[in-house]
């Protein structure tokens, strides 16, 4: 929400200051972007410069990879949408990206280009400009509470979303450029009305909340009414956040801004667990010392230094420094500079989270009408006799052991996965489409007369931490209704003439494996030194409801956890090699660990 109010703040301030400068010279286009450079380039450059030394020393391999992908997009002022393409069923915790943050900024940015261009049309009369703004507000708005239905992710990241609250700020700076302030009392209690609101707003919205769309509204308008409020400077509400702390809090925001979420994406990274308060407290406190150095020794030297060279030279030298770091960050990434200071064995124990193969990818998630048409991936010998792997990502995890197994067996083996859908029948999700998809899978069960079917999910996470339905009624641990729908799921396999084979739970864990195992194997020797101690988290294991099923209807089954758990705890690397891809994923290398209780069930069941 502080992001929504930034913006109806900057909005307000850009149109202020460029409408000052038109009534005294007119308006310059690189006079706007030099000024904007002078107040933003210096703290930027350092903290990226400084993030990135650290990135260097502490992330793995893979994490470092993404940090500097998000630099170069944060150079082309397009680390909204970079950081928008990159959310994903796999992508890692936000926690790891320490420049998320400048997804803000690069709206920001892509606002400043656009309304250099409507300053720029001379042609344009100022009543035509503030019509404009008021089309953008509304067209803006209307978008915004449209496409928040459709996906919160795009309204949240994208220009076209957020311009409403821009040109809120925009509509504010035209009125009250050339009016006296506002002396109304009403108007200055309405000011401390509409900071109550914003405050009220700030404790009770909750992540639930559709946000932005119209649920931003009522802290965007709120910071507007104390903006204009606050013009009068004798107003209630422009005394209370005059107040002294209040104002050097605010001429340091900007250092505040850039350096806070490195800071704590960077300590958390380390420390590969959430911050404790006593560690919030000190990443406060060095946020606020380093803003204050930021302060007084870039961002008021760099924009009250006179030029000593020529008129535009501190733009000219942010455009080379970001061309330096486009150029620097486009090369191939064995060459770029600062390529991870991680060792060689680390770096392979973190290599475990890109040990995923093409198949995996390309033939998830398949729509209703491919499966009818039979436009899914088929593996192994084609015309042989037939197998379905049928399951949720968990069942993607086995994919290369199976498909090895498949061209092995000589068998033609049909993949449906989709992630986060059970296989198992008559449960809805929170995907809407996996009941209907998995209806359409009974379908071809019938038609395409398959052998055995190799069912696999996170068999554990279905009526727990991942709520389940049935009709529509939320079963939440009800495994009554569990062991029916996967005692039913297995009748109809073997009612279309397949034996099924279950596969288990793959043990998992509350935390990013490879990653884990990276961290342990680098960060050895500081972590002696602190005392500092990491272990795993107990796994989760098979739950009641498959136990008991399996004991009833005693399917064919294959429990991971024999495999990984022969000894007095479960394994989770081999020979130097995570056996996992994240916290509960097999790596393509750890699928193997199932390659030989698989193979003797296939022998098995075929013969």
């Amino acid at each position: 929400m502080g992001v929504d109010v930034f913006f109806v703040v900057s909005g307000f301030l850009i149109t202020t200051s460029i409408l000052r400068r038109l009534e005294r010279a007119g308006f310059s286009t690189l006079d706007f972007f030099d000024r904007r450079a002078r107040r933003l380039a210096g703290a930027y450059l350092i903290v990226i410069a400084c993030t990135w030394l650290l990135s260097f020393v502490l992330m793995m391999p893979e994490d470092y990879r993404a940090f500097v992908e998000s630099i170069q997009a944060s150079a082309y002022f397009a680390a909204n949408h970079h950081f928008y393409e990159r959310l994903g069923y796999f992508d890692t915790a936000h926690i790891t990206k320490p420049l998320l943050h400048l997804w803000s900024l690069a709206v920001e940015e892509q606002f400043y280009i656009g309304i250099a261009a409507l300053f720029s049309i001379a042609t344009f009369r100022t009543r035509t400009k503030k019509l404009s703004m008021l089309v953008i507000f509304g067209a803006s708005l209307i978008a915004s509470a449209v496409v928040v239905h459709m996906s919160r992710e795009m309204a949240f990241f994208w220009l076209p979303f957020r311009a409403w609250e821009l040109a809120c700020g925009v509509a504010i700076g035209f009125y009250l450029h050339g009016r006296p302030a506002p002396s109304s009392m009403a108007l200055s209690g309405g000011g401390l009305v509409a900071l109550v609101v914003l405050l009220l707003c700030i404790i009770f919205y909750r992540e639930s909340f559709l946000f932005p769309g119209l649920s931003a509204l009522p802290p965007v308008l709120a910071a507007g009414v104390i903006i204009i409020a606050g013009s009068n400077h004798a107003s209630r509400i422009s005394q209370v956040l005059n107040w002294s702390p209040l104002t050097a809090i605010g001429r340091r925001s900007y250092g505040i801004y850039l350096i806070h979420w490195p800071l704590i994406v960077l300590l958390t990274y380390y420390l590969d667990r959430l911050l404790h308060p006593p560690e919030v407290l000190a990443v406060m406190l060095v946020t606020l010392a380093l803003s204050e150095l930021s302060w007084r020794l870039v961002e008021e030297p760099i924009r009250t230094r006179p030029s000593a060279f020529f008129r535009h030279e501190t733009l000219a030298a942010t455009v080379v420094a970001l061309v330096g770091i486009i150029s620097l960050t486009t090369l191939p990434f064995s060459r770029v500079p600062l390529v991870s200071a991680v060792r060689p064995e680390a770096a392979e124990l973190a290599r475990g989270r890109s040990d995923w193969s093409s198949n995996q990818i390309e033939c998830v998630d398949r729509t209703i009408s491919q499966i009818q048409s039979g436009d899914f991936c088929r593996l192994g010998k084609i015309d042989g006799r037939k197998a379905l792997l049928w399951g949720d990502s968990h069942a993607s995890a086995i994919l290369p052991v199976a498909e090895s197994l498949a061209n092995k067996f000589a068998l033609e083996l049909h993949v449906l996965t989709h992630n986060g859908c059970p296989p198992m029948l008559k449960l809805e999700t929170d995907k809407v489409f996996c009941r209907s998809t998995n209806d359409t899978i009974a379908e071809l069960l019938e038609k395409e007369r398959y052998e055995v079917v190799i069912m696999a999910a996170n068999w554990q996470s279905y009526g727990t931490s991942n709520i389940v339905s049935i009709g529509g009624q939320a079963l939440n641990a009800r495994m009554d209704e569990m062991r029916e729908a996967l005692r039913q799921t297995l009748a109809a396999i073997r009612s279309s003439g397949a034996t099924p084979l279950l596969v288990g739970q793959v043990p998992t864990y509350d935390v990013d494996v490879p990653a884990f195992l990276g961290r342990a194997a680098y960060y050895e020797p500081v972590d002696a030194v602190l005392g500092y101690h990491r272990q795993l988290p107990a796994p989760h294991l098979d739950p009641p409801y498959v136990n008991e099923v399996v004991a009833s209807e005693k399917p064919r089954v294959i429990r991971p956890s024999e495999s990984l758990c022969s000894s007095a705890r479960c394994e989770v690397s081999q020979d130097g090699r995570s056996m996992y891809k994240d916290g509960g994923h097999l790596s393509r290398f750890g699928s193997n660990v199932l390659r030989e209780p698989m193979s003797e069930a296939l022998r098995d069941i075929l013969r």
